[in-house]
């Protein structure tokens, strides 16, 4: 079996089903207007490690919507990283219209295991 393969065709099933939900994309019009998808607790945590004018990472960043909140609420900059193609090109899409700072995605297998 492999894993990656695998994995990585689920998530791109999940993602045409989060499309028929997106009409019109929420998400894409609340970052537009800097709606933040950081919860308090989360927040809390970034703010003790000082995360403003800071380079912030994320795995597994799905459609890109938190690591863009991070970045709009005052990261320096922000990379996200996930197994699927189709959440990275939406990320890249959101970012071109959301974001007021760097930020940037790839699609990698970040963690091969062995069979």
């Amino acid at each position: 079996m492999n894993y990656f393969a695998s994995n990585k065709e689920a998530w791109n099933e999940v993602f045409a089903k989060h499309q028929k939900g997106y009409k019109p994309n929420p998400i894409h019009e609340q970052l537009k207007h800097h709606f933040s998808y950081i919860d308090n607790n989360l927040k809390q945590a970034l703010e003790l490690i000082g995360y403003k004018n800071k380079n912030i990472a994320q795995f597994c960043c799905n459609n890109s919507r938190e690591i863009l909140s991070i970045v709009n609420s005052g990261a320096k900059s922000g990379v996200g990283f996930d197994i699927s193609e189709n959440f990275i090109n939406e990320g890249n899409t959101f970012s071109l219209t959301t974001t007021t700072g760097t930020i940037w995605f790839s699609w990698f297998n970040y963690l091969p295991i062995l069979n």
